[in-house]
């Protein structure tokens, strides 16, 4: 959705422009505009007109890019029914893996962050759980699953991030960061 000339910053600022009626406390000008335009600009002007939509219901004030990245997403969950249900969701998903794989044939996950929860909890530990110690096991396992889909969260995030830099920018700040993590604490310790 990114293009170079500006036609997507100023579709998405002509999109938002007549929201700002409805917040008639909105401080936001055009240059505000065209900020949340830059962090947008990966955002189907569909799916953040709906997202626009469904804020407008909910919010008394004018939505932050957050607010706005957040009810995309759970729009595009609850459509394309990738709703995952959360940490409750997971630990079913872990107890029914232990019920019907058990712990020697390979797991299937439905998400990165499952995955991650059970590889830190422990396949063989969710395996081998005594009845009257499932309340504590839960709630730790609903810990770390929280835990694992905010990371993964925070993950997309960056990757969305480094979409709206301009490409050679988000190059430079890749290399200079990776040539960073290859540095030797030696190395680092000089530099200071």
């Amino acid at each position: 959705m990114k293009d170079l000339n500006g036609l997507t910053h100023s579709k998405i600022v002509k999109l938002l422009t007549p929201y700002l009626t409805v917040y008639s406390a909105c401080k936001l000008e055009a240059s505000g505009l065209m900020l949340y335009a830059r962090a947008l600009q990966d955002v189907p002007l569909d799916e953040l007109d709906a997202a626009m939509v469904r804020l407008m219901r909910t919010s008394k004030f004018f939505p932050t890019v957050a607010e706005i990245l957040n009810a995309v997403k759970t729009t595009r969950e609850v459509i394309s029914g990738e709703d995952k249900g959360g940490a409750g969701a997971a630990w079913h998903e872990a107890m029914e893996l232990v019920r019907h794989v058990g712990p020697y044939r390979p797991w299937t996950y439905s998400s990165p962050a499952v995955e991650r929860a059970i590889k830190q909890f422990g396949k063989m530990e969710l395996c081998e759980i005594e009845t009257d110690a499932v309340n504590t096991a839960r709630a730790q396992f609903m810990r770390i699953y929280n835990e694992a889909a905010d990371r993964e969260r925070e993950r997309e995030e960056v990757r969305a991030t480094l979409k709206a830099l301009p490409s050679n920018r988000a190059m430079e700040l890749v290399k200079r960061l990776a040539a960073g993590k290859a540095m030797e604490p030696k190395k680092l310790r000089a530099a200071e």
